[in-house]
Protein backbone atom coordinates (compact mmCIF):
# COMPACT_ATOMS: atom_id res chain seq x y z
CA UNK A 1 0.00 0.00 0.00
CA UNK A 2 2.99 2.32 0.14
CA UNK A 3 2.90 2.45 -3.66
CA UNK A 4 -0.87 2.66 -4.03
CA UNK A 5 -1.78 4.89 -1.06
CA UNK A 6 1.18 6.70 0.49
CA UNK A 7 3.13 7.58 -2.67
CA UNK A 8 0.34 9.31 -4.65
CA UNK A 9 -0.98 10.98 -1.50
CA UNK A 10 2.42 12.44 -0.62
CA UNK A 11 2.96 13.67 -4.17
CA UNK A 12 -0.46 15.33 -4.15
CA UNK A 13 -0.21 16.98 -0.74
CA UNK A 14 3.33 18.31 -1.28
CA UNK A 15 2.53 19.33 -4.88
CA UNK A 16 5.30 17.07 -6.17
CA UNK A 17 8.03 18.31 -3.84
CA UNK A 18 8.31 14.82 -2.35
CA UNK A 19 7.70 11.34 -3.67
CA UNK A 20 8.43 7.79 -2.52
CA UNK A 21 10.72 5.29 -4.20
CA UNK A 22 9.43 2.01 -2.80
CA UNK A 23 11.59 -1.08 -2.39
CA UNK A 24 10.43 -4.58 -1.53
CA UNK A 25 11.20 -6.19 1.83
CA UNK A 26 14.86 -7.21 1.91
CA UNK A 27 15.95 -5.18 -1.12
CA UNK A 28 17.73 -2.65 1.11
CA UNK A 29 19.37 -5.25 3.33
CA UNK A 30 18.29 -7.24 6.36
CA UNK A 31 16.29 -5.82 9.24
CA UNK A 32 19.35 -4.51 11.10
CA UNK A 33 20.92 -2.95 7.99
CA UNK A 34 17.59 -1.38 7.04
CA UNK A 35 17.22 0.26 10.44
CA UNK A 36 20.79 1.54 10.35
CA UNK A 37 20.03 3.00 6.94
CA UNK A 38 17.20 5.08 8.40
CA UNK A 39 19.38 6.13 11.33
CA UNK A 40 22.22 7.36 9.13
CA UNK A 41 19.95 8.85 6.47
CA UNK A 42 20.78 6.62 3.50
CA UNK A 43 17.13 5.57 3.75
CA UNK A 44 14.79 8.45 4.53
CA UNK A 45 11.56 6.63 5.37
CA UNK A 46 10.59 3.04 6.04
CA UNK A 47 8.29 0.59 7.78
CA UNK A 48 10.16 -0.59 10.87
CA UNK A 49 9.37 -3.52 13.12
CA UNK A 50 10.38 -4.28 16.68
CA UNK A 51 14.13 -4.02 16.11
CA UNK A 52 14.58 -0.98 18.37
CA UNK A 53 12.78 -2.53 21.32
CA UNK A 54 15.91 -4.20 22.70
CA UNK A 55 17.55 -0.78 22.95
CA UNK A 56 14.39 1.04 24.06
CA UNK A 57 12.36 -1.34 26.30
CA UNK A 58 9.32 0.97 26.44
CA UNK A 59 8.63 -0.07 22.83
CA UNK A 60 8.21 -3.70 23.92
CA UNK A 61 4.77 -2.89 25.34
CA UNK A 62 3.36 -2.16 21.89
CA UNK A 63 3.95 -5.74 20.72
CA UNK A 64 3.34 -7.50 24.03
CA UNK A 65 0.81 -10.35 24.29
CA UNK A 66 -2.70 -9.42 25.46
CA UNK A 67 -1.95 -5.73 26.08
CA UNK A 68 -4.78 -4.78 23.71
CA UNK A 69 -8.23 -6.33 23.61
CA UNK A 70 -9.11 -5.52 19.99
CA UNK A 71 -7.86 -3.75 16.88
CA UNK A 72 -9.98 -0.61 17.21
CA UNK A 73 -8.98 0.18 20.79
CA UNK A 74 -5.31 -0.55 20.05
CA UNK A 75 -5.30 1.73 17.01
CA UNK A 76 -7.03 4.49 18.97
CA UNK A 77 -4.49 4.27 21.80
CA UNK A 78 -1.48 4.22 19.49
CA UNK A 79 -2.84 7.14 17.45
CA UNK A 80 -3.04 9.30 20.57
CA UNK A 81 -0.82 12.39 20.44
CA UNK A 82 0.58 11.86 23.95
CA UNK A 83 1.55 8.27 23.15
CA UNK A 84 3.29 9.32 19.95
CA UNK A 85 5.17 12.08 21.77
CA UNK A 86 6.28 9.65 24.49
CA UNK A 87 7.48 7.08 21.95
CA UNK A 88 9.54 9.75 20.20
CA UNK A 89 10.91 10.95 23.52
CA UNK A 90 12.00 7.40 24.33
CA UNK A 91 13.80 6.92 20.99
CA UNK A 92 15.14 10.47 20.63
CA UNK A 93 18.78 9.30 20.69
CA UNK A 94 18.21 6.93 17.76
CA UNK A 95 18.04 9.55 15.00
CA UNK A 96 14.62 8.20 14.04
CA UNK A 97 11.13 9.63 14.44
CA UNK A 98 7.98 7.52 14.66
CA UNK A 99 5.20 9.01 12.53
CA UNK A 100 2.50 6.43 13.04
CA UNK A 101 1.78 2.80 13.84
CA UNK A 102 0.83 0.46 11.01
CA UNK A 103 -1.22 -2.62 11.84
CA UNK A 104 0.36 -5.92 10.85
CA UNK A 105 -2.46 -7.96 12.35
CA UNK A 106 -3.64 -10.29 15.09
CA UNK A 107 -1.22 -13.14 15.64
CA UNK A 108 -2.22 -16.79 15.70
CA UNK A 109 -0.15 -19.98 15.98
CA UNK A 110 0.29 -22.44 13.11
CA UNK A 111 2.12 -25.75 13.04
CA UNK A 112 2.47 -28.97 11.05
CA UNK A 113 2.03 -31.50 13.88
CA UNK A 114 -1.28 -31.15 15.74
CA UNK A 115 -4.04 -28.73 16.73
CA UNK A 116 -3.18 -26.47 19.66
CA UNK A 117 -6.02 -25.89 22.11
CA UNK A 118 -4.07 -24.92 25.24
CA UNK A 119 -0.50 -24.22 26.39
CA UNK A 120 -0.20 -27.93 27.22
CA UNK A 121 -0.34 -28.67 23.49
CA UNK A 122 2.68 -26.43 22.86
CA UNK A 123 5.06 -28.73 24.73
CA UNK A 124 7.39 -30.70 22.49
CA UNK A 125 6.91 -28.38 19.51
CA UNK A 126 9.52 -26.01 18.09
CA UNK A 127 8.31 -22.61 16.94
CA UNK A 128 10.06 -19.98 14.84
CA UNK A 129 10.20 -16.56 16.48
CA UNK A 130 11.72 -13.22 15.52
CA UNK A 131 14.96 -12.47 17.35
CA UNK A 132 13.16 -10.33 19.94
CA UNK A 133 13.16 -11.23 23.62
CA UNK A 134 9.49 -10.76 24.49
CA UNK A 135 8.39 -12.98 21.59
CA UNK A 136 10.87 -15.72 22.51
CA UNK A 137 10.14 -15.59 26.24
CA UNK A 138 6.38 -15.78 25.76
CA UNK A 139 6.69 -18.78 23.44
CA UNK A 140 8.94 -20.55 25.93
CA UNK A 141 6.54 -19.82 28.79
CA UNK A 142 3.82 -21.48 26.73
CA UNK A 143 6.02 -24.57 26.51
CA UNK A 144 7.52 -24.25 23.03
CA UNK A 145 11.12 -24.82 22.08
CA UNK A 146 12.17 -21.77 20.06
CA UNK A 147 14.43 -20.95 17.15
CA UNK A 148 14.88 -17.60 15.41
CA UNK A 149 14.79 -16.75 11.71
CA UNK A 150 14.02 -13.69 9.61
CA UNK A 151 10.69 -13.43 7.81
CA UNK A 152 12.09 -14.32 4.34
CA UNK A 153 13.53 -17.52 5.86
CA UNK A 154 10.29 -18.77 7.42
CA UNK A 155 9.05 -20.89 4.50
CA UNK A 156 12.35 -22.76 4.22
CA UNK A 157 12.56 -23.21 7.99
CA UNK A 158 9.09 -24.78 8.05
CA UNK A 159 9.59 -26.81 4.88
CA UNK A 160 12.84 -28.31 6.17
CA UNK A 161 11.26 -29.02 9.58
CA UNK A 162 13.76 -26.81 11.41
CA UNK A 163 10.65 -25.60 13.22
CA UNK A 164 7.22 -27.17 13.56
CA UNK A 165 5.39 -23.88 13.55
CA UNK A 166 5.35 -20.11 13.59
CA UNK A 167 3.08 -17.34 14.86
CA UNK A 168 1.94 -14.42 12.75
CA UNK A 169 -1.32 -12.90 11.50
CA UNK A 170 -3.19 -15.49 9.38
CA UNK A 171 -2.89 -13.30 6.29
CA UNK A 172 0.87 -13.97 6.30
CA UNK A 173 0.15 -17.71 6.22
CA UNK A 174 -1.82 -17.13 3.02
CA UNK A 175 0.24 -14.51 1.18
CA UNK A 176 3.62 -16.10 1.95
CA UNK A 177 2.42 -19.63 1.09
CA UNK A 178 3.29 -20.96 4.55
CA UNK A 179 -0.05 -22.80 4.49
CA UNK A 180 1.62 -25.24 2.09
CA UNK A 181 3.80 -26.48 4.96
CA UNK A 182 1.46 -25.80 7.91
CA UNK A 183 -1.62 -27.97 8.54
CA UNK A 184 -3.03 -26.40 11.70
CA UNK A 185 -3.91 -22.84 12.71
CA UNK A 186 -4.98 -22.03 16.27
CA UNK A 187 -6.73 -18.68 16.74
CA UNK A 188 -4.98 -17.68 19.94
CA UNK A 189 -5.17 -14.01 18.87
CA UNK A 190 -2.54 -13.39 21.51
CA UNK A 191 -0.94 -10.28 20.06
CA UNK A 192 -2.14 -7.31 18.06
CA UNK A 193 1.05 -6.19 16.42
CA UNK A 194 2.13 -3.03 14.67
CA UNK A 195 5.03 -1.86 12.59
CA UNK A 196 5.74 1.83 12.61
CA UNK A 197 6.41 4.53 10.08
CA UNK A 198 10.02 5.49 10.71
CA UNK A 199 11.62 8.60 9.25
CA UNK A 200 15.16 9.88 9.58
CA UNK A 201 14.95 12.81 11.99
CA UNK A 202 17.38 14.99 10.03
CA UNK A 203 15.42 14.47 6.82
CA UNK A 204 12.13 15.34 8.54
CA UNK A 205 13.52 18.42 10.25
CA UNK A 206 14.77 19.93 6.98
CA UNK A 207 11.22 19.85 5.59
CA UNK A 208 9.21 23.05 5.65
CA UNK A 209 6.44 23.19 8.26
CA UNK A 210 3.90 22.90 5.46
CA UNK A 211 5.51 19.72 4.13
CA UNK A 212 5.87 18.29 7.64
CA UNK A 213 2.13 18.72 8.16
CA UNK A 214 1.45 17.11 4.78
CA UNK A 215 3.78 14.21 5.57
CA UNK A 216 2.17 13.67 8.98
CA UNK A 217 -1.29 13.66 7.41
CA UNK A 218 -0.20 11.15 4.77
CA UNK A 219 1.16 8.86 7.49
CA UNK A 220 -2.12 9.04 9.41
CA UNK A 221 -4.21 8.28 6.33
CA UNK A 222 -1.92 5.42 5.33
CA UNK A 223 -2.06 3.82 8.79
CA UNK A 224 -5.85 4.10 8.92
CA UNK A 225 -6.21 2.63 5.41
CA UNK A 226 -4.02 -0.37 6.30
CA UNK A 227 -6.09 -1.02 9.43
CA UNK A 228 -9.43 -0.79 7.61
CA UNK A 229 -8.24 -3.02 4.78
CA UNK A 230 -7.02 -5.66 7.24
CA UNK A 231 -10.33 -5.68 9.08
CA UNK A 232 -12.28 -5.99 5.83
CA UNK A 233 -10.25 -9.07 4.85
CA UNK A 234 -10.01 -10.91 8.21
CA UNK A 235 -12.89 -13.34 7.70
CA UNK A 236 -12.12 -13.81 4.02
CA UNK A 237 -8.53 -14.82 4.82
CA UNK A 238 -9.66 -17.51 7.26
CA UNK A 239 -12.18 -18.82 4.76
CA UNK A 240 -9.51 -19.02 2.08
CA UNK A 241 -7.08 -20.84 4.39
CA UNK A 242 -9.78 -23.36 5.31
CA UNK A 243 -10.56 -23.83 1.62
CA UNK A 244 -6.89 -24.61 1.02
CA UNK A 245 -6.91 -27.34 3.65
CA UNK A 246 -5.74 -25.64 6.83
CA UNK A 247 -7.40 -27.00 9.99
CA UNK A 248 -8.51 -23.87 11.89
CA UNK A 249 -9.12 -24.18 15.63
CA UNK A 250 -10.82 -21.83 18.09
CA UNK A 251 -9.16 -21.92 21.52
CA UNK A 252 -9.87 -20.91 25.10
CA UNK A 253 -7.68 -17.81 25.21
CA UNK A 254 -7.69 -17.42 29.00
CA UNK A 255 -4.76 -19.81 29.73
CA UNK A 256 -2.73 -18.01 27.06
CA UNK A 257 -3.64 -14.66 28.64
CA UNK A 258 -2.64 -15.86 32.12
CA UNK A 259 0.76 -16.92 30.82
CA UNK A 260 1.18 -13.49 29.23
CA UNK A 261 0.25 -11.79 32.51
CA UNK A 262 3.06 -13.62 34.30
CA UNK A 263 5.54 -12.33 31.73
CA UNK A 264 4.01 -8.85 31.82
CA UNK A 265 4.57 -8.66 35.59
CA UNK A 266 8.20 -9.71 35.10
CA UNK A 267 8.76 -7.04 32.46
CA UNK A 268 7.27 -4.32 34.65
CA UNK A 269 9.85 -5.18 37.30
CA UNK A 270 12.67 -5.56 34.80
CA UNK A 271 12.14 -2.33 32.84
CA UNK A 272 10.76 0.81 34.56
CA UNK A 273 10.17 2.51 31.19
CA UNK A 274 8.12 -0.52 30.10
CA UNK A 275 5.80 -0.13 33.07
CA UNK A 276 5.47 3.62 32.48
CA UNK A 277 4.46 3.06 28.86
CA UNK A 278 2.04 0.31 29.86
CA UNK A 279 0.29 2.59 32.34
CA UNK A 280 0.07 5.34 29.73
CA UNK A 281 -1.44 2.95 27.17
CA UNK A 282 -3.91 1.64 29.74
CA UNK A 283 -5.03 5.21 30.37
CA UNK A 284 -5.74 5.44 26.62
CA UNK A 285 -7.84 2.28 26.47
CA UNK A 286 -5.42 -0.66 26.48
CA UNK A 287 -6.42 -3.70 28.53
Amino acid sequence: MLRTVMKPLLEEKTEGRYTLEVYADGDLGGEEDFLKGIQNGTIEVGIAGVELSEQYPALKVIDFPFVFSDIDSSFLALSDTEIMEEVNRQISSSGILCKGFVLTGVRAISNSVRPIYSPEDCKGLTIREPDVNQFIEYAEKLGFETMTASVPEIFTVLQQKLADGQENPPIALLTSDWYLVQDYLSLTNHQITYNWLAVNSGFYEQMSEEDQRAFDECCQIYARTVKETYQEREDQVLEELAHRGVNITEVDREPFRQTAQELLDEYCKRYPSFQDMLLMLQSKGAR
